[in-house]
C-alpha cells in the first residue's frame, strides 16, 4: 500500500487560502473523511514548543489550526485543542495568548483541553497523556523547523509533544544519544498513532531551531496519514537527503520503505527550497557534525580530545538574559546553574540536548562551536 503525501502550494496565512490549501492537501492525501464519523472527539493537537508570535514561526500557526478545526466540523465531528505545551514554564495563559490559541478557540468555538490535567499513562517507560485515550482520534499538527537534535522537527516530533510537564526533560536525560532519541520518538508515534498529519510549512524556521533559529518562507503544507512519510517529504523540500535525517534513517531500519511513497500536488522539483539553513549541529551527509567529522577526516585522532573540540554547547548570553530561569527548569541532568549573578551552563556536564536553548522565551541562549566545528563549518562553506 503506497503512503500518500501530498504537498500544495500556499504562500500566505490568509484564512481563505489557508482553508483552500488544507483542504486540498487533505482530500489528496486520503481525506478526512476516510477516518472521521459524526460525533466523534477529534484532538487537534498543534505544536506550542513555546510562548512567541506566530511571526516568529515557532508554532504552528493559527491560521492552519483553524481550516484544520473547520474541516473536521464539516465532518460533523466535534474538534477539542489541546498540546502538552510548553507553558509549564512560562505559564499555560501567556503562551496560549502569544501564540494565538485563545484567539483561535475562540472564532472556532472549540475548546481548549489542558492534557496535563487528563493524566497520563506509563508505557514502558514512556509517559504520555491521557489523550491518546481520551479522543477517538488524533490529527496532528506541526511545523516545519530546524531541530539543533534531530536537524529538522514536523510531524513525528511533534507527538513528542504528548508527553506531560517535565517527562520530555526526561527523555532527554535517558537518551542523550541521537539514535536512541530517534527510536523513542518513532515508539511514541507508534503508540499515539494518529489519523492524520498536517504540517505548516508556509513560514518555516531554518538555521538553529526549534525556537532560536530564523523565519523562512516556505511557501506549503503538507499532508499524509504517516507521519514518518511526511518527514521524509520535509526533508527533501529542505534539500536535503532525508536519511540523514537520524529519525528517518531508524525509521527505513525498522522496515519505513521510501519506495512505497507516492507524492500528489505537484513535482518536488516545485516545492524544494533553495539554500535552506540546516541547523550547526547538522553534518551534511548522515549523521551528526561530530560524527560526520570523525568519520572522514579525524579517525586517527585521540577521540577525547576529537570530543572535547567537537562540540555545540549553548552558552547563556549575560546581555539578553532575563532571570526567568527556564533554562534552569528546562535543563534534564541540572548542567546549568548560577554564577557572578547570572545562569552558566556546565559544559562538562551538559549532553548538547539543547532544551535550554529551546525553551528559553527570551533567545538569550547562543550556540558556541569548539575549534572543529568553526574549521569544519569553513570547510563546508569553501565547498559550496
Amino acid at each position: 500500500m503506497k503512503n500518500t503525501v501530498a504537498v500544495i502550494k500556499c504562500e500566505t496565512y490568509e484564512e481563505e487560502l489557508v482553508y483552500r490549501a488544507v483542504k486540498k492537501a487533505s482530500e489528496l492525501a486520503g481525506g478526512f473523511g476516510s477516518f472521521l464519523k459524526p460525533g466523534m472527539r477529534v484532538l487537534v493537537k498543534p505544536n506550542l514548543l513555546a510562548a512567541f508570535f506566530p511571526e516568529a514561526a515557532v508554532t504552528t500557526h493559527p491560521a492552519v489550526v483553524k481550516a484544520v478545526i473547520r474541516l473536521v466540523k464539516e465532518f460533523q465531528a466535534v474538534p477539542f485543542l489541546g498540546d502538552c505545551h510548553g507553558g509549564i514554564l512560562t505559564g499555560s495563559n501567556e503562551l496560549l495568548t502569544k501564540t494565538g490559541m485563545i484567539k483561535c478557540a475562540s472564532e472556532t468555538k472549540t475548546e481548549i483541553v489542558s492534557l496535563e490535567k487528563l493524566g497520563s499513562d506509563n508505557y514502558g517507560g514512556l509517559v504520555i497523556s491521557k489523550a491518546i485515550k481520551e479522543f477517538d482520534v488524533i490529527i496532528n499538527v506541526g511545523k516545519f523547523k530546524t531541530h539543533m537534535l534531530t536537524f529538522l522537527t514536523g510531524a513525528v516530533k511533534n507527538l513528542f509533544g504528548l508527553l506531560p510537564g517535565m517527562n520530555k526533560a526526561n527523555m532527554h536525560r535517558l537518551y542523550p544519544k541521537q539514535k536512541d532519541f530517534s527510536m523513542m520518538l518513532l515508539k511514541v508515534a507508534g503508540i499515539v498513532k494518529p489519523a492524520f498529519n498536517i504540517t505548516d510549512g508556509i513560514t518555516g524556521m531554518e538555521g538553529e531551531g526549534p525556537s532560536g533559529g530564523t523565519p523562512r518562507q516556505i511557501g506549503v503544507i503538507i499532508a499524509a496519514r504517516d507521519a514518518v512519510a511526511s518527514d521524509y517529504i520535509m526533508g527533501k523540500i529542505a534539500g536535503i537527503d532525508p536519511l540523514t535525517l537520524p529519525v528517518i534513517k531508524e525509521a527505513v531500519a525498522q522496515g519505513f520503505n521510501p519506495a512505497e511513497m507516492e507524492v500528489t500536488g505537484g513535482p518536488l522539483e516545485m516545492f524544494t527550497v533553495k539554500d535552506f539553513r540546516m541547523p550547526l549541529s547538522y553534518g551534511g551527509d548522515g549523521g551528526s557534525v561530530k560524527e560526520n567529522i570523525f568519520k572522514r577526516i579525524l579517525k586517527s585522532v585521540l577521540f577525547p580530545l576529537y570530543w572535547k573540540l567537537a562540540t555545540v554547547k549553548p552558552k547563556i548570553q549575560n546581555e539578553k538574559c532575563q532571570k526567568c530561569n527556564a533554562c534552569v527548569r528546562a535543563c534534564p541532568v541540572e548542567a546549568i546553574a548560577y554564577a557572578f549573578g547570572f545562569p552558566k551552563v556546565k559544559a562538562k556536564k551538559c549532553i548538547e540536548c539543547y532544551c535550554c536553548h529551546e525553551l528559553c522565551p527570551h533567545r538569550a541562549i547562543a550556540l558556541d562551536t569548539g575549534f572543529i566545528v568553526k574549521l569544519w563549518l569553513l570547510v563546508r562553506r569553501t565547498e559550496k
